[in-house]
């Protein structure tokens, strides 16, 4: 699992305050430490999302803030023919 910062929604919270909130809850149901990373942005959630992924697995990508980005490197790796597994194949998709 992927938690990330949505920066244009913090509304009134300090920043970080809701993923660690996120973050705890997913402990709190048993989520083991490994499997959640923290991320600044949806962007690199996605990155770190695809690269974590392996044949067969399926990804639910929710972007918010960064939908354009997060599409961009979804067509990206789909116009690259990127498999699980591999490194990404564009590396200019912030």
């Amino acid at each position: 699992m992927a938690v990330k910062e949505l920066r244009g929604y913090l509304r009134g919270r300090e920043p970080g305050e809701v993923p660690a909130i996120i973050r705890a809850e997913l402990f709190a149901l048993g989520a083991p430490s490994a499997s959640v990373s923290m991320h600044e942005d949806e962007v690199g959630a996605a990155r770190a999302l695809l690269l974590w992924a392996r044949d067969g697995d399926f990804l639910l990508l929710s972007s918010q803030s960064d939908r354009d980005e997060v599409l961009e490197l979804v067509e990206a790796v789909k116009s690259a023919r990127w498999k699980p597994g591999g490194d990404l194949p564009i590396a200019s998709v912030v």
